[in-house]
């Protein structure tokens, strides 16, 4: 799977001394090649502080039956 970043909205803010690097946002997640093709994503989204990324996608998936996974 692959992604690309639909929207940013970067924040950043102070606590304490220590500056917080955050950013939020969207993505649309896309299959790379086997047989699996995306038929619905409901929620896409990620969030950054510091150097840590985390994602999260709801998504459908339409197979051929060839029997490949992610």
């Amino acid at each position: 799977m692959s992604g690309k970043i639909n929207s940013a909205g970067a924040k950043s803010g102070i606590i304490g001394t220590t500056e917080l690097d955050y950013e939020e946002g969207t993505w649309t997640p896309s299959v790379v090649g086997g047989s699996l093709t995306i038929s619905s994503t409901y929620r896409a989204i990620y969030i950054k502080v510091g150097n840590i990324i985390h994602i999260q996608s709801y998504m459908v998936f339409n197979s051929n039956g060839a029997g490949t996974g992610l």
